[in-house]
This record gives C-alpha cells, sequence and structure tokens, in this order.
C-alpha cells in the first residue's frame, strides 16, 4: 500500500533537517512531489479538476476534514483558528491542521479503490461508500486500537487540553492498523 513510500525515506528524511518556521526553502513543496510521486507515479499532478484519482483524493480528504471538524468542535474548540493552516477565506483551518496525520490513510484507500477499478470517471456509490467507510478504519492510538473517527475526537480532546490548560501533549495516531474496516 504504501511501501512504495518508505522506500524514499531517505529522501524525505533528508529534508526533515531543513524545515525551518515559515518554510523559506519550501521543504513541504519538495517533500509532498516525493509523497505524491512516489505513491501515484511521476505523470502524477495535483488538479483539483482532474477526474482520475484528484477526484477520489478530494473527496476522501472533504470526508476526512468533515470528521476532524466535528471531533474539534465536540471538545470545545473552533475550527476557524489553525495552528498551521492559517487563510482568511478558509474556514477550517483547525481542521486542516488536526486531520494531516491521518491523511495517508485516505491516501492508501484511494490506492486501494485504483486497484479494483482504475476508472475515476464516475463517483459512484460504491466509490464514495468506500471513502466514508476509511473513516472506521482502525488505528492504534494511546496503544488502543480505535476507528479513525474515534482517534479524531481524542487528538482533538488532547489538543484543547494542551490550549486550555497548557499541560500534557498532543495525542496522534501511532500507526494505522490496515486500510479497511
Amino acid at each position: 500500500m504504501l511501501e512504495s513510500v518508505h522506500s524514499k525515506d531517505a529522501g524525505l528524511c533528508a529534508l526533515v533537517s531543513e524545515v525551518c518556521s515559515g518554510d523559506p526553502g519550501n521543504v513541504d513543496g519538495r517533500a509532498v512531489r516525493i509523497y505524491w510521486k512516489t505513491l501515484l507515479g511521476a505523470a502524477f499532478h495535483c488538479d483539483v479538476d482532474a477526474e482520475d484519482e484528484n477526484r477520489l483524493l478530494n473527496y476522501g480528504h472533504v470526508v476526512l476534514r468533515t470528521a476532524s471538524d466535528r471531533a474539534i468542535y465536540a471538545a470545545g474548540l473552533q475550527s476557524l483558528l489553525g495552528l498551521h493552516h492559517h487563510n482568511k477565506y478558509n474556514s477550517w483551518c483547525l481542521a486542516d491542521d488536526i486531520m494531516e496525520p491521518f491523511r495517508p490513510l485516505v491516501d492508501a484507500t484511494v490506492i486501494e479503490l485504483m486497484g479494483t477499478s482504475g476508472d475515476f470517471s464516475c463517483m459512484n456509490q460504491q466509490t464514495r461508500a468506500a471513502l466514508i467507510n476509511a473513516m472506521y478504519c482502525r488505528v492504534v492510538i494511546e496503544d488502543h486500537f480505535r476507528t479513525v473517527i474515534d482517534a479524531l475526537s481524542v487528538t482533538a480532546a488532547s489538543l484543547a487540553q494542551v490550549i486550555t490548560n497548557s499541560e500534557g501533549q498532543l495525542v496522534l495516531p501511532q500507526e494505522f492498523a490496515h486500510a479497511t474496516a
């Protein structure tokens, strides 16, 4: 599934030492290019309007963003104010921050769907259901298996604890158990 990305870890790991506040060296952009080219091939280009795997990625990421937003509000936080995402036209900055560690799960689900179909011209009910069901996949968080939806709640609650009490630490998923629930 995501093993091909792990084979490029050396290239991604080399970029870690270059990460700086404000990203003046565009490390994020360079890492993203390595990630997507490795995951989906050299011909892949991110294109919001493309009717290919981009369509599946966009839909899956919107589902994940919505689940993240729900967890944030349930934890008593406001999604408008982000930690790393800042944009006056984006009402989901904090949701975009919280969902980042969970994105590979959506990417893995898309890869799995590509292997079974390969036809992205139509977003049918089966494809949408598979991307929604990715939220019920199991992840390891705090040494327990939980669904993505539960894990998002744990992450959001831990962030609220850090913000309101200045104690504790942000709880993130340790690993993904598998791509299907």
